[in-house]
């Protein structure tokens, strides 16, 4: 999981794509119990079409529907891919974060193609708010899908003095790799450097973000 907050979450936008909440489980034709109205949109997501957010467990895609949810949107989370649902999100577990990165990277791409052929308006790319996984292999497999020449990947999150500066990932004014996570059994984190442990790929842009107002000035830099 990680924390995670409109405006001040973890991101990489890839493209372009509307509050109910939900789960569908594997082999279920339909959507699981959905709650909320479209009438309760809020009236700046009318008119959108599906969003989908793909997160690498369980908790970051149910992270996400909730907050879909607290701004009037509709969501469902799935862990098998179903673009049949009339939810404005779809929060999609791939459960790829204790995959290897050669596993996570033919899972994703398989996904993607049918993610892609359901034309969604916006792709959104839930990682770790600790960067955690498998994200360079993620992204890059998603570039590559999506046709993209760039994404924006932004973990910080400042509302919990989770941010980036200069390149480096720090929290509560600890470099990532000084903090407890460098003890992680999966994925123990060996540098600050946000673009190391990422790939150093040019396609993925890494802005500094200390506050709520970088997040909302990213946002809007996303390509339509």
């Amino acid at each position: 999981g990680g924390e995670h907050h409109v405006g001040t979450t973890d991101r990489a936008h890839f493209s372009r794509s509307r509050h109910r909440t939900g789960h569908r489980r594997p082999g279920q034709g339909q959507p699981g119990e959905l709650i909320g109205s479209r009438e309760a949109r809020c009236e700046a997501c009318r008119g959108q079409s599906v969003i989908i957010v793909i997160a690498d467990d369980l908790t970051g895609a149910a992270e996400l529907a909730g907050i879909a949810f607290s701004h009037g949107l509709t969501a469902e989370v799935q862990t098998e891919f179903n673009p049949k649902t009339d939810a404005d999100i779809i929060c999609l577990d791939t459960n790829t974060r204790i995959l290897t990165a050669e596993d996570a990277t033919a899972k994703l791409r398989a996904l993607a193609k049918r993610i892609v052929a359901a034309k969604p308006d916006w792709i959104y790319k839930k990682t770790d708010s600790v960067l955690r996984g498998n994200i360079a292999a993620e992204l890059h497999t998603l570039l590559e899908a999506t046709a993209r020449t760039r994404a924006i990947f932004v973990p910080a999150n400042p509302s919990r003095q989770r941010v980036v500066r200069e390149g480096h990932y720090f929290i509560q004014d600890t470099p990532l790799h000084e903090t407890d996570f460098a003890n992680d059994p999966h994925h123990p984190a060996t540098t600050s450097v946000v673009s190391k442990i990422i790939g150093n790929d040019p396609a993925i842009q890494i802005p500094d973000a200390r506050s709520e107002s970088d997040l909302d000035k990213y946002a809007r830099q996303c390509d339509s």
